[in-house]
């Protein structure tokens, strides 16, 4: 899942996005978090690179026709992870919570 949403190359809108990432060890460490928990961090580790560019543009001075040379980082695996480290996986209890309603219900 991890892989679609950042794929190790994406052009779409002509914006090219990299990406440098360990998927299985991704796949380990996002254990738990539902699909729209996933999606949610693949995004916003995608806009990480591009808030360095609206900082770079912000950071421009009027009258200075001198751009600077804007490229989108390549997402890594320290990038993901450290989305991660924030975004705490929303289903997480709900299984804990299915499993023992599982466990006191279930039939023999």
């Amino acid at each position: 899942m991890i892989q679609h949403w950042l794929p190790p190359v994406s052009n779409s809108g002509g914006v090219e996005l990299k990406t440098d990432l360990d998927y299985s060890l991704l796949g380990q460490e996002t254990d738990g978090y539902s699909g729209s928990d996933i999606k949610l961090v693949c995004k916003e580790a995608a806009m990480r690179p591009v808030r360095k560019v609206f900082d770079a543009l912000e950071n421009h001075r009027p009258g200075n026709s001198n751009l600077p040379v804007i490229q989108l980082d390549t997402i890594t695996t320290a990038d993901f992870l450290d989305v991660i480290a924030h975004t705490k996986p929303s289903a997480k209890n709900l299984s804990q919570k299915y499993a023992a309603w599982q466990r006191e219900f279930e039939s023999v």
